[in-house]
């Protein structure tokens, strides 16, 4: 035999691509099976709704509301607020994940929602900024004020 002649092995077919696919199609099988128990785990986040938070000051606890109509004026943190309110509490509405369906316009309007449920009749927001959220996060400070307070302008502003 010659330097540098090649001869089959006994019992080779000579074709390497067969013995490829003989070894790498049990781990594609185990690669779908993994992608399909795993997908619906990664794609749940997603339909998480956004979560909200009312902490009222202790001299307010107990004094929600849930009925009635709400005259709540929201305003974006560059209102200067009268000397006549009191902050009574504060409302957090946001989320940590990537959740669909939660905008600007969208999360301001469940900050109202829950800032309703306080005696407040002005609050302040400021857009929380979270690198890891999809969301439009916001926290909002809440007053009581004896004079009525400035009209409401959520959608004025970029929310900072």
């Amino acid at each position: 035999m010659a330097l540098g002649s090649r001869r089959s092995q006994p019992g080779s077919s000579g074709s390497t691509s067969h013995d490829l696919q003989a070894a790498v199609g049990p781990l594609l099988r185990w690669a779908r099976l993994l992608a399909i128990v795993l997908a619906p785990l990664l794609i749940a986040p997603g339909c998480t709704p956004p979560f909200e938070t009312l902490i009222l000051y202790p001299e307010f606890e107990g004094q929600e509301t849930f009925l009635g109509e709400c005259e709540l004026a929201l305003h974006w943190d560059d209102l200067v607020v009268p000397d006549d309110c009191v902050a009574v509490g504060d409302v957090y509405v946001g989320e940590s994940g990537s959740t669909s369906g939660c905008g600007k316009k969208a999360m301001v309007e469940l900050t109202r929602e829950k800032a309703c449920r306080s005696p407040a009749n002005l609050g302040v927001m400021a857009r929380v900024p979270d690198w890891n959220s999809t969301c439009f996060n916001i926290r909002t400070r809440l007053f009581l004020c004896e004079s009525p307070p400035p009209e409401a302008t959520p959608e004025d502003g970029d929310g900072r």
